[in-house]
């Protein structure tokens, strides 16, 4: 009789050498449900465990609401007003020595995603609305005070102290890019339709509140900072130009010079009486009464099987193998 060698990588190998000898003799299905029957002491105990260390561990997670808006392109905003110019001055701008962009050029839409995920309109962002405690710090929601539970081992809410001890964290206080990260990878979703090019911008969090809160405190920054932005670009350019018109004494030049002038004077009174001036509001955040996660009915049954599938496969594995090689020695 042979003897097989069963440490190491080579048990593994006999093991698994004989699975495959079982499987291809073929395998008695009475004899499997006899095995798997006069186990069910033990698969019903193994089972049970699993399921209510499911329930428990699902109990457990806090709820996470999701409030979404969808917003579309403005097209009052400077873009538009450059792609004018483009079309309509490219020729007499280069007279001047002023380079314009093409009108293909610009995407707004693309631009305003790629900004509200860039980590410096984040930085910006968390420090004007001082939302380091809501982002890092939540243990969970009290619905019925709707207040924020703080957890003390990330912020001492009595002392107003930080007290992280990630390693990402100066003095207790976690780094802004640790905060980004975080918003990036749990908090922030934002998708474009490519048919209507509709952006929609959702936010997760503990509180549905706090959820619609930072949703329209991103979309009402970013049209603050692109609105700020271009009026301070078409100040500068004005300034720029003015002086360029004092200095030149061609009649064609000054013409261009005046109507550069004067789009950018248009672009100063839209950033004056827009509101959204990058994005338009399609439909507004709201505070969502039911949570979006954890699906806790799916956890439960997914802890339920892998119970019945570890303890079935164990008690499968000991009867047609460990004991088979055993017999067989």
């Amino acid at each position: 009789m042979a003897c097989r060698f069963k440490s190491g990588s080579g048990y593994h190998i006999d093991k698994m050498s004989s699975l495959t000898e079982k499987f291809e003799t073929g395998v008695d299905i009475k004899d499997l449900f006899y095995t798997l029957w006069n186990q069910k002491i033990k698969i019903i105990v193994v089972t049970g465990i699993f399921s209510i260390g499911s329930v428990f561990y699902s109990l457990n997670l806090p709820n996470i609401y999701k409030s979404e808006t969808v917003v579309m392109s403005n097209s009052s905003g400077n873009s538009s007003s450059i792609s004018q110019l483009a079309s309509s001055y490219s020729g007499l701008a280069s007279i001047a020595g002023i380079s314009l962009p093409s009108s293909d050029s610009v995407d707004k839409v693309s631009i305003g995603i790629a900004t509200l995920k860039s980590y410096s309109f984040f930085e910006e962002f968390i420090i004007n609305n001082d939302l380091f405690v809501e982002l890092l710090a939540v243990k969970e929601w009290d619905e019925s005070n709707n207040e924020l539970i703080i957890d003390e081992n990330i912020y001492n809410k009595s002392e107003m102290k930080w007290v992280s001890n990630t390693k990402f964290a100066e003095n207790g206080k976690p780094s802004n890019q640790y905060a980004y990260r975080k918003f990036i990878t749990q908090h922030l979703s934002i998708s474009k339709d490519k048919l209507t090019n509709f952006v929609t911008i959702s936010v997760k969090h503990k509180s549905p509140h706090v959820a619609k809160n930072i949703v329209e405190l991103l979309v009402k920054d970013l049209n603050e900072k692109t609105r700020q932005k271009d009026k301070d670009e078409a100040e500068r350019s004005i300034t720029y130009l003015e002086k360029e018109i004092s200095q030149t004494q061609l009649a064609d030049s000054k013409i261009a010079l005046n109507n550069l002038i004067q789009k950018q004077r248009e672009t100063i009174m839209i950033t004056n009486t827009i509101p959204e001036y990058y994005f338009t509001t399609i439909s507004s955040p709201i505070v969502p009464e039911l949570k979006d996660s954890p699906r806790r009915s799916l956890i439960c049954i997914v802890g339920f099987l892998l119970g019945l599938m570890l303890i079935s496969l164990y008690i499968l594995i000991d009867h047609y193998i460990i004991k088979t090689n055993k017999n067989n020695s």
